[in-house]
């Protein structure tokens, strides 16, 4: 769960405001109302909803002309990812529409970089979210949500931000978990298959994506090595040194002196999505209508995200005690339908979930940092190790964590 934050609606309100307008050629008369400004900051940005309404004078050069298109939009408003069920204010519908004479209303997300703590090394909203999202928004079968405009700077809200459609939708949820109860867990067996295949499938979307023709060189992280083995390599240790902060981890610690030895040489260099799991795509009309949070977007091997779709699956079942609802995909299904849509062979799966096992547990390990200087009374001493994240990880590496100090 996040930690408290210090968003002032009012102030927050206005200075959309004042920013809509440059975004917006010709527009006036600009309110926003229903504003939902995050109390706490989230582990990899900060959600606000609102919808806009605004009146279009005359065409002419906007002031500063974001980072985006400024047009209407026919796709449908994306909400957010978090604990509820519904991200919705009200029936499916377009985002935007118009009203009498000239005026007109849409429904925005926006999405911040944190302002407090992060759970990874570095977050950049612009380039990881939003420009990952309007390239494949533009240029591929990804259904994603129309993104608006970007703000680079820190003059506005503090931190970069930028400014997305809202969609309607159901979304499986993280607390309590989908496998333990809610609206996924209360579907026919037949319709949660349904789902689920093409959930996967919306994943395998992203990594049959022909990258180097759609300029998503900026995710050529190059100051971590040679694009690849190299370059992941690089990038996991500057994220382990960073997590550990110097103190040995039994869990972490051996998790990277296996994947270093083991590491697979000449692999493929794939589209990743990241944080690929149920959990991030919404769901409506028995499809899946947006993939969302780019935070974790990479240049690898696909199959790493396969493991991260395995790795939380089991999470959410074994790591909470419930078996997989009927209907889901069994481990060996998922791997075949995700080799016939990538149209390869899924090598080296086993390793990729410990991967994914190995960098949950930074994740946990900086969130219970966080806690600890920033939220001492929920801080719980060994809460980096005695968690379901790394008893897992443990496991897929048959080491035994130590036993708790009273």
């Amino acid at each position: 769960m996040p930690v408290g934050g210090q968003r002032d609606p009012e102030q927050t309100r206005a200075a959309l405001v004042d920013w809509l307008g440059r975004q917006v050629p010709g527009a006036r008369q600009i309110e926003i109302e229903n504003l939902v400004v995050p109390q706490s900051t989230g582990f990899s940005n900060e959600t606000f909803l609102f919808d806009a309404s605004w009146s279009e004078g005359p065409s002419g050069p906007s002031e500063r002309n974001a980072m985006g298109p400024s047009g209407p939009s026919e796709r449908k408003a994306m909400g957010p990812s978090g604990p509820s069920e519904r991200n919705a204010m009200g029936p499916s519908g377009p985002s935007e529409r118009r009203e009498s004479g000239d005026t007109q209303r849409a429904e925005f997300v926006l999405r911040a970089q944190p302002q407090v703590w992060a759970v990874f090394p570095e977050i950049d909203v612009i380039n990881q979210q939003y420009r990952t999202m309007k390239i494949l928004g533009e240029h591929s079968d990804v259904p994603v949500a129309n993104v608006r405009w970007a703000e680079p700077g820190r003059d506005v809200l503090g931190t970069p931000f930028f400014v997305m459609d809202r969609l309607h939708g159901n979304v499986p949820g993280d607390r309590p978990p989908y496998t333990v109860e809610g609206w996924f867990l209360d579907l026919a067996d037949e319709e949660r298959r349904a789902l689920n295949i093409d959930g996967l499938t919306a994943m395998t979307k992203v990594n049959r994506v022909d990258w180097r023709s759609l300029d998503f060189d900026y995710l050529d992280r190059r100051e971590y090595g040679p694009l690849g083995r190299a370059q992941r390599l690089g990038y996991f240790d500057k994220y382990w040194q960073w997590a550990r902060a110097g103190n040995p981890h039994p869990v972490a610690d051996p998790a990277w002196d296996y994947l270093r030895e083991n590491w697979p040489d000449d692999e493929p260099v794939e589209l990743c999505w990241g944080d690929a799991r149920p959990g991030n795509q919404m769901y409506a009309d028995g499809r899946v209508v947006a993939v969302m949070d780019w935070e974790m977007v990479s240049l690898g091997n696909a199959v790493s995200d396969l493991g991260w779709w395995l790795f939380l699956q089991r999470f959410h079942t074994d790591g909470t005690g419930v078996a997989l609802p009927g209907g889901m995909l069994r481990r060996d299904e998922t791997i075949a339908l995700w080799e016939d849509r990538v149209g390869r062979r899924a090598e080296h799966v086993d390793f990729y979930e410990i991967v994914a096992g190995f960098h949950f547990t930074l994740v946990m390990m900086r969130i219970v940092g966080m806690f600890k200087e920033l939220d001492p009374q929920s801080y719980s001493p060994g809460g980096d190790i005695y968690n379901p994240v790394s008893m897992l990880t443990a496991g897929l590496l048959g080491i035994d964590l130590p036993v708790p100090s009273r």
